[in-house]
């Protein structure tokens, strides 16, 4: 448990840092890869969100699935511009590998399992894979100006006009399909617990350095979309929870 605690502490004083650096004297050059550090933390916290849920070995399965998966199409998106659109990235995240910072294996572990931690677990598995998968990609409706167009982690090669904040539709129309796959294939993976405050967690440390940067920017769309979705979701998921806490109790009472 200490060991946790000094875990998220870590996260918590990594995240703020970056934040103060980035919105006074920049980060400097020497800390650049300092972003991918920060993934890497919260995939660990996305590990363990799915250890809590499906066990460690399921755990294990998917952590490398999603991980590969998402590296192997950031490689073939930054080469063939399929399926989000042309874009390139920069140094700033950590090392590049095939043009594509491996870090960002560790982006799409954490963005999936948020959609999937927040998501409520008593509905039919269409509905969970609908609403695990439209959080992952309001998600992206904020990381991605913010990461290319103040952060410059990548640059995008957009012409169209129609764009929101100058990246293309294309960009979050494949975001929904690729996240509708992967939630589809974290849902055929039975839930033993949940793990709402990790997840809620997990989404409070993405969210709040990205919405204080957009907010400063001026960004206000962006910080909105993911704030909305995921509060609406969490007021249906504790009303599941608390319905299923009442049925208990009266099954007690009566039985």
């Amino acid at each position: 448990m200490n060991v946790r605690k000094g875990f998220y502490g870590f996260l918590i004083v990594w995240e703020s840092i970056g934040l103060v650096l980035t919105l006074t004297i920049g980060v400097p050059a020497s800390l650049a890869w300092s972003g991918g550090i920060y993934l890497m933390l919260t995939a660990v916290v996305a590990y363990e969100i799915l250890v809590m849920t499906i066990g460690k070995p399921g755990a294990r399965i998917l952590t490398l699935f999603i991980g590969l998966f998402g590296f192997s199409i950031e490689v073939i998106g930054v080469h063939t511009g399929v399926p989000f659109g042309r874009y390139g990235y920069r140094d700033q995240l950590g090392p590049l590998l095939f043009q594509v910072p491996i870090a960002m294996a560790f982006a799409w572990i954490t963005v999936i399992v948020i959609g999937f931690s927040l998501t409520p677990k008593k509905i039919p598995r269409l509905y969970r894979i609908l609403i695990g998968t439209a959080i992952t990609t309001s998600i992206d409706f904020l990381l991605d100006p913010v990461a290319a167009n103040i952060l410059h982690d990548w640059t995008w090669h957009f012409t169209k006009e129609l764009s929101f904040y100058g990246i293309g539709w294309q960009n979050y129309a494949a975001w929904f399909v690729l996240s509708a796959f992967l939630h589809s294939a974290i849902t055929l993976f039975p839930t033993r617990q949940n793990a709402y405050r990790r997840g809620l967690f997990l989404f409070g440390s993405l969210y709040l350095l990205f919405a204080i940067i957009a907010l400063v920017h001026a960004l206000v769309i962006p910080m909105v979309i993911p704030l909305c979705l995921v509060a609406i979701t969490l007021y249906f998921t504790a009303k599941e929870r608390f319905t299923h806490v009442d049925t208990n109790a009266k099954v007690g009472a009566f039985s």
